[in-house]
């Protein structure tokens, strides 16, 4: 039999691991194969923590090639490009198909952009490690270029879309940060400002509301302003357009307001909801016996 795994994130590695595992034990006749874009694994808790130089690079991310070399897992670096349910087969992006008895796909989430007129094309996610080192290198080069700039306002606004739990935690870090950004680039520190935006009435709504007051208090104090019951109509380079036409200049924007489930699972013909939309799908996988 062969299984192939989708994703080397903590579902697909962890599966991956404790397949191969009972494969030995057991005797089966059986093979693994994890297919994943990237050689490493990414630590996508501490994301944030990267985007804002406050841990090493290195230190989000695993080497895959040290983390199976004790197992008998095949490992195939590639993007899949088309999954082939009725043939049961992969169709990779450099021109290779791979064959597979059983699929479990743990491609983890996208990020969602709810079709707003500009906002995947004009701001900068957050949901993986090449993400996290664009942010990082974006605003460290706002603030270098605000300590010569006439007008150094809008060069060193922050605006960040989605009070979950990603948007209050970049949110304080780059309040943190700013610090020792102005310290090292000489941008005057009483121009930054940072924004959280989120359509909703409270942050971290899916911890409850004592969550949501305590970050909001949190934020207030490291100097971050909230502005909840907002919502982005559209975005332009440095502008966000605001419910009732008000517009917030910033040359950082930071989408974090939502995720979505791989384009790649529809695209290939397998059905998509709005729950598997709503949910990672790295966390919690999914079995296809085509």
């Amino acid at each position: 039999m062969q299984i192939v795994i989708l994703g080397a994130g903590y579902a697909g590695l962890r599966a991956a691991l404790d397949l191969d595992r009972l494969i030995r034990e057991h005797g089966y006749d059986a093979t693994v194969t994890l297919v994943d874009q990237n050689a490493y694994h990414q630590v996508v808790q501490v994301l944030h923590l990267t985007a804002t130089a406050a841990i090493h690079s290195r230190e989000a991310i695993y080497e895959l090639d040290r983390l199976l070399r004790s197992s008998d897992i095949q490992f195939v670096q590639s993007r899949v490009c088309r999954i082939a349910a009725l043939d049961r087969a992969l169709e990779l992006a450099d021109g290779r198909r791979i064959s597979y008895d059983r699929l479990v796909i743990a491609l983890g989430a996208e990020t969602a952009y709810y079709n707003i007129p500009g906002a995947k094309e004009h701001t900068l996610p957050l949901r993986t490690y090449e993400q996290a080192l664009a942010l990082r290198e974006h605003i460290k080069a706002q603030f270098s270029a605000a300590a010569g700039a006439a007008n150094p306002r809008v060069l060193l606004t922050t605006a960040i879309v989605g009070g979950g739990f990603t948007g209050c935690q970049i949110a304080g870090e780059v309040a943190d940060w700013s610090d020792q950004l102005c310290a090292e680039t000489g941008a005057p520190k009483n121009e930054v400002r940072i924004a959280l935006l989120d359509r909703g009435p409270a942050l971290l709504r899916q911890f409850g509301a004592w969550a949501g007051k305590d970050a909001q208090r949190s934020l207030d104090r490291m100097g971050v302003s909230v502005y909840l019951n907002t919502k982005i109509e559209a975005v332009e380079p440095q502008l966000l357009q605001v419910e009732g036409k008000r517009l917030l200049r910033a040359a950082t924007v930071i989408w974090v307001a939502g995720i979505q489930a791989p384009a790649l699972l529809a695209e290939s013909g397998l059905e998509v909801d709005s729950t598997a939309a709503s949910m990672s799908i790295g966390i919690y996988g999914c079995a296809i016996k085509a």
